[in-house]
């Protein structure tokens, strides 16, 4: 899987849908959007690390804005902060 723009995006939408709408819908269909955007999205960023999180331009922060509120929409504070913490980790010197 690449996190790219609009991989971050979709799986921000995705969870943004299950934090509004998720008591409404099947929980299967819950279960397997908030899993999928754990294999899809998170995991493949928490794991590689991206060219674009070093790039000097808007590309990097839009990117990782939207894997930021993906993680914190569709698994919480914790994912939230593992996602916050590998940037630093990798790109402090960035900061």
């Amino acid at each position: 899987m690449i996190a790219a723009l609009f991989s971050a995006e979709t799986g921000f939408e995705f969870a943004e849908l299950l934090s509004l709408l998720g008591g409404q819908l099947n929980p299967y269909l819950v279960r397997r959007v908030k899993r999928e955007i754990h294999r899809r999205i998170l995991e493949p960023f928490l794991d590689y690390a991206w060219h674009w999180e070093a790039l000097r331009m808007n590309w990097s922060a839009v990117c990782a804005g939207f894997v930021g509120m993906a993680a914190l929409s569709a698994r919480g504070r914790c994912a939230a902060f593992s996602v916050a913490h590998t940037c630093v980790c990798r790109h402090g010197d960035l900061l």
